[in-house]
């Protein structure tokens, strides 16, 4: 058994614990967002967690409370809007940072568009925001929909979507590799390749973050790092990976 690989897990969810609160500073998520990396979707993809979870000799797998997207979309009577991507537009993008969204879809008149989903429901000064949709027709809207929980496996919680944005969902093993490998910079990443899937949704997602907005449920709160807190806040709460952090302190 490798103890010095659980104390470091053990201390990875204790700064969670300890750090991600209500309170937490907005630099303090981007600089610690390879913590949440390493307990979720490292060590070969699997993540530290579940390495940990099967080494101290748990049985199946630590199960989530958690919210939801999935319904919202099934349920929702409006266009999901499926983006046009040309060459034009990454050019212009690339060169000003912004673009206007109309010019990316094609909107039916009369009906509403939905623009974006986050799943949310991290607690930040005081408030928690879950569910929150925007669609848009020839004015934007902002709808907080009912609280959708659930709880779910470490792998379905991992793999699930928790944005939806421009037409494309993004599970929480993309958003928290998009928050590690690109916030900070908040500019368009020219490794990236429209033509790969992930790539189109991080484009995709840039332009929503650059162009429409950054930042609704708090000015100093960028979507992107509500979402990641949603995630770690998630974890930590969880009684299975509080069972994982007592069976870890009982064996070192």
């Amino acid at each position: 058994m490798d103890f010095n690989f659980l104390k470091n897990v053990a201390a990875d969810l204790r700064y969670l614990l300890d750090e991600w609160d209500q309170e937490v500073e907005v630099n303090s998520l981007r600089v610690s967002s390879s913590i949440v990396r390493r307990l979720l979707t490292e060590s070969g993809g699997k993540g530290d967690l579940k390495k940990a979870w099967r080494m101290v000799g748990l049985d199946r797998e630590p199960v989530i409370g958690t919210y939801t997207i999935e319904p919202i979309l099934a349920n929702y009577s409006g266009e999901l809007w499926s983006p046009k991507i040309g060459s034009d537009l990454v050019q212009r993008y690339r060169k000003n940072g912004k673009v206007p969204l109309r010019e990316m879809f094609n909107i039916i008149p009369g009906r509403n568009h939905l623009w974006f989903v986050i799943a949310g429901g991290a607690v930040f000064r005081g408030s928690s925001m879950k569910g929150i949709s925007i669609a848009v027709d020839y004015g934007e809207h902002i709808v907080e929909n009912e609280p959708i929980t659930e709880l779910t496996g470490l792998n379905g919680f991992i793999n699930s979507p928790c944005i939806f944005v421009l037409g494309y969902t993004i599970n929480r093993a993309e958003l928290i590799r998009y928050v590690v490998n690109k916030m900070g910079g908040g500019h368009y990443d020219k490794k990236r390749n429209e033509s790969k899937v992930q790539d189109r949704k991080f484009f995709l997602f840039d332009i929503f973050r650059d162009t429409f907005i950054t930042r609704i449920f708090d000015p100093d709160m960028d979507v992107a790092y509500f979402e990641l807190l949603s995630i770690g806040q998630s974890l930590v709460e969880s009684e299975d990976v509080k069972k994982l952090s007592y069976e870890i302190d009982a064996l070192i």
